[in-house]
């Protein structure tokens, strides 16, 4: 036994003062690696940044910065309305949305890191946290979503905080419990669903606090709550209006998808979407986590406990949110950060429980369920078995997405008057944002792995003259209609009418020449060119 290890253990005042030199020295510690993981991921995400905005979501909050209106999508229902005013915050300095709202992405993301190793540490031990630190850090998914202008890095970030605040409350910590408050709502600001989310979590965390200090801590989350929430009624035309958006866009979705509506179908979809994006970001650190269980089942058996207190609320974190997901409602794969930190958890006291201890063999397991993680990102492409696929969200992602954005955009500016030229667009809000003064036909196709998936609404059909879109002929009395996403060409009823028009091979689009006396006539089957029908009086 050493010397401090004695002094620490005898009685009187000189062990107390070790005791306290060593719990410095340890925050210390905490702090640098915490440090360091903030720099690993932000720096990490800097070189693979894209330069246009990603996501129909991104556009809404780009939008957002611009005019805050939940009614027309900027940004889409809840509101996220502390999200945008960071967003806007930061666009004073940076102005410009794009990378506004992804100097977010990546700060969040070192964030979450640094974040994930304290609540690790908090959970387990300091190697489990920076462990489960560096799966996360190394996830393609949520690498990927480091990159781009949406909110998902910084609801992980916010949610494991509240998480460590929670755990510390719940371990009788009573001085945790209005940082608790304000920080819970705070994150409600960012995401509501969050705060929703944590319920259960709140719950167990709030039920041993005396009275008192559970009131004061109820109405300070009430304050903060009605802080951003007052606003967002007013910034969307009242509570009524604005419950009213509230219960179109979840019927718009619930609709197809929530197994109260859509039935097993629904409950198909929403599992083949939940089971793939959890995987996906969950990557090769789910074998640690699987690996390890009959090591912990043994373990649980001789304790003669199922679950421990910290399972109860790993458990209480993650089940309430995949249970929403798999029974209402499953959309975008950022979604999983909510509970994917909880994953990784797992993942990294299991490869403690299986591999660690010093041996070598345990290290080049680390290291290489680590380097799997990163090159998935970095080296796999979108679709590495064909376009029929599962896609994989990647830097090969972002860079088709750049590309292929930005030679449509380039070929629109470079070659066609906005006078007399059109755009029929499938993802609209791209060409909305970045090409504002063309007029815009909007033609709907299922998303993928959606109910009616790649096919065009069935909802009616609509005939357009040219003086409907504003436009105006060319010197050839034409006019130009612009298939502005590939995805739309199949749906072409007037092949003849079709040529690529652009200023150079790389940046060329396929137009439809419109002449006057024409229409542009669009149904649930597809679009075409015909002859004006004659008007009756």
């Amino acid at each position: 036994m050493s010397g401090v290890q004695r002094a620490l253990q005898a009685p009187g005042r000189d062990a107390v003062g070790l005791k306290r030199f060593a719990a410095a020295a340890g925050a210390h510690k905490d702090l640098a690696v915490a440090a360091g993981l903030f720099l690993l991921g932000a720096l990490s995400r800097i070189p693979f940044v894209g330069s246009y905005l990603y996501h129909w979501d991104s556009v809404n909050f780009a939008f957002a910065l611009d005019r805050f209106d939940v009614a027309a999508g900027q940004p889409h229902v809840p509101g996220y309305i502390l999200y945008v005013g960071l967003g806007r915050l930061v666009d004073l300095f940076l102005a410009d949305p794009q990378k506004s709202l992804v100097a977010i992405s990546i700060a969040a993301s070192g964030g979450a890191l640094a974040a994930l190793y304290v609540l690790g540490r908090e959970f387990y031990d300091r190697q489990t946290g920076l462990l489960a630190a560096l799966l996360l850090a190394s996830s393609p998914l949520f690498w990927f979503y480091g990159e781009v202008a949406l909110p998902h890095t910084l609801d992980a970030m916010a949610v494991i905080v509240a998480v460590f605040l929670l755990l510390r409350v719940a371990r009788g910590d009573e001085r945790m419990a209005l940082p608790a408050a304000v920080w819970l709502g705070l994150a409600g600001g960012l995401r509501p669903q969050t705060q929703v989310f944590l319920a259960p979590l709140m719950l167990y965390a709030a039920w041993r606090l005396p009275r008192r200090l559970l009131l004061k801590s109820l109405a300070l989350l009430v304050v903060i709550d009605l802080a951003w929430l007052l606003p967002l009624l007013a910034l969307s035309g009242g509570p009524a209006r604005y419950l009213e958006l509230m219960a179109a866009f979840t019927r718009s979705f619930n609709a197809t998808t929530s197994i109260f509506t859509a039935g097993l179908p629904g409950l198909r979809r929403n599992l083949v979407k939940l089971g793939m994006y959890t995987l996906y970001g969950w990557g090769a650190a789910a074998v640690p986590a699987l690996a390890a269980l009959p090591s912990w089942w043994m373990s649980r058996r001789r304790e003669q406990r199922w679950l421990a207190q910290r399972e109860w609320l790993l458990l209480l974190w993650g089940f309430p949110v995949a249970a929403y997901y798999a029974l209402i409602h499953m959309g975008q794969q950022g979604l999983v950060f909510v509970y994917l930190p909880a994953l990784m958890l797992l993942s990294a006291a299991g490869l403690r429980r299986v591999s660690w201890g010093g041996r070598p063999i345990g290290r080049l397991v680390v290291a290489g369920v680590i380097s799997l993680n990163a090159s998935i990102f970095i080296f796999a492409p979108t679709f590495p078995l064909g376009t029929a696929s599962p896609k994989l969200l990647t830097r090969d992602t972002l860079r088709r997405h750049d590309a292929s954005l930005g030679a449509r955009i380039q070929a629109v500016e470079g070659s066609l008057p906005r006078e007399s030229t059109a755009l029929i667009s499938a993802g609209w809000r791209f060409p909305q944002y970045y090409l504002p003064r063309y007029a815009l036909v909007p033609y709907f196709l299922g998303a993928r792995w959606e109910v009616g998936a790649g096919r065009p609404s069935e909802e009616g059909w609509v005939t357009l003259r040219a003086e409907d879109l504003g436009l105006t002929p060319d010197a050839f009395g034409r006019y130009a209609l612009v298939l502005f996403d590939p995805e739309l060409l199949p749906f072409n009823g007037s092949p003849g009418r079709l040529s690529w028009e652009g200023s150079s091979s790389s940046s060329r689009i396929p137009v439809l020449w419109m002449r006057q006396g024409e229409v542009l006539r669009l149904t649930p089957e597809g679009f075409s060119i015909e002859v004006a029908p004659i008007s009756r009086r």
